[in-house]
Formats: structure tokens, sequence, C-alpha cells
């Protein structure tokens, strides 16, 4: 085998390991999950009625315990480009009896959600979107006019293949301010990740 050969091979391996390790590593991650999701909630003071959502979402831990907060009488758009996670989503929705979560098929440069909401909230995902000041931007036409941004990505320990991806609050506070958003909070409650809320500025 000549070398040109050669080389096409072990870059495909490469290539085939990079992407078993990624699947791999998701579902540790899913499993030594350890927001805690109850605390998370509550820090986001969501009233019965209110329409969330959650952009992407997975078939996430948060999806039901916001539907719970927000009531019959609300909400929550279940928002990811994963159709097979959504698909899960309206299952475990039918099988639990909850009547106030929708999927919503996402497209990668906008969440499509099909009314204006009270809260979007984007937990370990905008590190994943790649014009985030773009995507925060088309964000802000999805929200009421006193909606607000919640958000949770890493401070440090971050997944493996993930250096591109990185990005820092004062970056964030960078382009929420270039989409017209302003940060209104700041909580301390989970290891090793920022978690912020913004409103539309003022």
């Amino acid at each position: 085998m000549r070398v040109k050969e050669w080389l096409a091979v072990i870059v495909g391996i490469l290539f085939v390991s990079a992407g078993l390790g990624r699947l791999v590593w998701d579902k540790v991650a899913a499993a030594i999950d350890d927001r805690p999701v109850a605390r998370i909630v509550e820090a986001l003071k969501i009233a019965p009625g209110h329409k969330i959502a959650d952009v992407g979402s997975g078939d996430g831990a948060f999806i039901f315990p916001l539907a719970e907060q927000t009531g019959e009488s609300g909400v929550v758009y279940a928002v990811d480009i994963d159709a097979k996670a959504l698909r899960k989503v309206e299952r475990l929705s039918k099988n639990r009896g909850v009547g106030n979560v929708r999927a919503v098929l996402a497209a990668e440069a906008a969440p499509k959600i099909p009314e204006p909401v009270d809260l979007v909230f984007i937990s370990s995902t905008l590190h994943h979107i790649r014009d985030r000041l773009d995507y925060l931007r088309t964000l802000r036409r999805y929200l009421k006019p006193a909606g607000r941004i919640a958000v949770i990505d890493h401070i440090d320990r971050w997944p493996p293949f993930h250096g591109r991806m990185k990005y820092t609050l004062d970056e964030l506070d960078g382009w929420m301010q270039g989409a017209g958003f302003s940060r209104v909070e700041k909580h301390d409650i989970v290891p090793h990740y920022f978690f912020v809320i913004y409103e539309v500025g003022q």
C-alpha cells in the first residue's frame, strides 16, 4: 500500500475514533450530570401560565420540572435539532400524562418557536452554536417584550473535543449586549458552570 493510501486509512480511523469518542462522552456526561435541577428551576422564578422555550433541550432533565412550574395554563417548548430526542420527549410526555409540553424541531440558525415566550432557557447548548451573536439576535424575536433569556454553560472542565467551542462569561455578556440584552442575575449554584439571566436592555 502506498504512502497516500496509508495516510487516507489513518485519517479515516482518526475521524471514526473522534466520532465514537464524542458519542461515548455524550452518554457518560448524561449519566453524571450534576446540575442541581430543582434549584435551577426555582431560581428561574417561573409563574403559572408562563410560556418557556428550552432551547437545546434534547430529551433533557429540565423539560418536565419546567412544565410542572408553569402548570396546565402554560407551555414548555422542547426545542432541538435532534428529531430522535424530540420523539422521546413526546413519548415521555404521553406516558407521564403531561399535556403542556410541545416538541419543536429547530434549525441550526433559528429555534422556530411557534409563539413569543416569557423565558428562553439554554443549558449546555450555546457553545454548540457557530454564530452566537446572530443567534442571540434571532432569539429576541421569539421573546415577549418583558421576556428573559437564561444561559447555563461551562466555566471550566469542558468535555473532550470542545476546544473550539469554549467561550467565557465576558464574551457572553458582550454578545448579549450586542443582541440588545442586559444581564440582571447571576447565580453561583451550579459547580463549574455559570448561570446568568438577561432581559431586554432599557
